[in-house]
């Protein structure tokens, strides 16, 4: 597997590869900021929640945006979301 990162241990390890006369080999690093590492911790995410996901006969996605809160007020927004979401 070739890895696309042409920076940090990533590349390293691909210049190495290519000295050597080798095969690439993708080195995860584990790193959040490392976009291989975000792409392989993303697949086993939708690996895991797949098959629950699967088994849902109405899928429907819903994204809520409110203005930020101060920390005091959030249990209060947070049990009159929920109270209109019981209502629909």
């Amino acid at each position: 597997m070739v890895c696309l990162i042409n920076t940090g241990i990533h590349g390293i390890v691909s210049e190495l590869s290519k000295l050597m006369e080798i095969e690439p080999l993708v080195v995860i690093v584990k790193n959040r900021i490392c976009s291989v590492c975000n792409g392989n911790r993303k697949a086993k995410l939708i690996r895991q929640y797949k098959p629950i996901i699967e088994q849902w006969n109405d899928i429907h996605f819903l994204t809520l945006t409110v203005s930020a809160q101060p920390h005091q007020d959030l249990n209060k927004w947070m049990t009159g979301m929920i109270k209109a979401f019981e209502k629909i």
